[in-house]
């Protein structure tokens, strides 16, 4: 005969008549208070087979013992709206970036070879002028959008002390927010600098 196994046990404790379930010695309130993996998996699996023990969820909301499962709620336009914006954002940053890897190429394959003499050791390789000349375009349009950055952090007093500035480096476009890199203005975890962000990228573009 194979052995059973007791997978949990279900206790409603007076006075109030609280359900808990006890697993593995210990009892518990809540699945949040179950940290050990492999008894959390064992506790889901048994409750979903309760579930269908049951027939299906919708027989617990019928007789009224679980609340119905609503539908998502649909996004807001604000929320369309913000996310159309943030998307063409993105677009103009990386629109940047592909400006500059193309310029890049192009210095690359502009440069001739150089051909040592025979008998003679090759000059050392001129000093790479491949990101100077390539990131002038994309460059000035970073500080264009930074100095406009810069006029709205100093009038307002909440962002006034903050190190704020977008950026052109090797690795592309970079938004540093008080000495820490990051890619899109979604990414900045601060709301009020997304916000200034977003402000100076429309007046940039409103001036084109």
């Amino acid at each position: 005969m194979e052995q059973e196994i007791k997978v949990m046990q279900v206790i409603r404790v007076p006075p109030r008549g609280q359900l808990v379930v006890e697993a593995d010695g210990r009892r518990y309130h809540s699945l949040a208070e179950v940290t050990h993996a492999p008894t959390r998996q064992r506790l889901l699996a048994a409750i979903g087979e309760l579930v269908s023990f049951a027939g299906s969820y919708e027989n617990l909301v019928n007789e009224g013992l679980a609340p119905p499962i609503l539908p998502p709620a649909p996004p807001t336009p604000e929320a369309s709206a913000e996310e159309a914006l943030e998307e063409q954002r993105a677009r103009f940053l990386a629109a940047l970036e592909h400006q500059r890897d193309v310029a890049q190429q192009a210095a690359a394959m502009a440069r001739p070879p150089m051909i040592p003499l025979p008998g003679r050791r090759p000059e050392p390789p001129l000093p790479d002028m491949t990101t100077s000349a390539s990131t002038t375009g994309p460059l000035s349009v970073a500080k264009q959008i930074d100095a406009i950055l810069q006029k709205h952090l100093a009038a307002d007093p909440a962002l006034a002390n903050r190190d704020i500035h977008l950026t052109q480096s090797d690795e592309g476009l970079r938004i540093i927010v008080d000495h820490l890199p990051y890619k899109r203005p979604a990414d900045i975890p601060d709301k009020q600098v997304q916000l200034v962000l977003k402000m100076s990228l429309q007046e940039w573009e409103a001036r084109q």
